[in-house]
C-alpha cells in the first residue's frame, strides 16, 4: 500500500506530473476492498479518506466484499459491489 500512496503523492511533487495530480480535485472517490475478514478492518479506509482530502477529492465511502478461501464472493458482497457500480455511474 505504501507504494500506491507514494505514487499518488508523486503527482503533486513531481513537476512533470503536477497537472495530473491537481486534476483529481473535485472528483469523487470510493474504495472497493476485498478480504477474508467478516467486516472491513477498523481503520483500513482512513488512509484512503485522508489522501482523498489531501488531493481535494470528494470521499464517498468504502465498500467491503468478503471472499472466503478463494471462493466466489458472498451474495452480500456482490450486492455491495453492485451498489458501488450504481453510485459510480450515477
Amino acid at each position: 500500500m505504501k507504494g500506491f500512496f507514494d505514487r499518488l503523492t508523486d503527482l503533486l511533487f513531481d513537476p512533470a506530473s503536477r497537472k495530473i495530480g491537481r486534476a483529481l480535485a473535485g472528483r469523487s472517490i470510493w474504495l472497493l476492498a476485498t478480504g477474508t475478514d467478516e467486516d472491513l478492518p477498523s481503520g483500513f479506509q482512513e488512509p484512503f479518506a485522508r489522501t482523498a482530502k489531501y488531493f481535494g477529492m470528494i470521499w464517498r465511502e468504502a465498500i467491503y466484499c468478503q471472499s472466503i478461501k478463494g471462493l466466489a464472493l458472498t451474495p452480500e458482497a456482490l450486492t455491495g459491489a453492485e451498489r458501488l457500480a450504481k453510485l459510480i455511474v450515477a
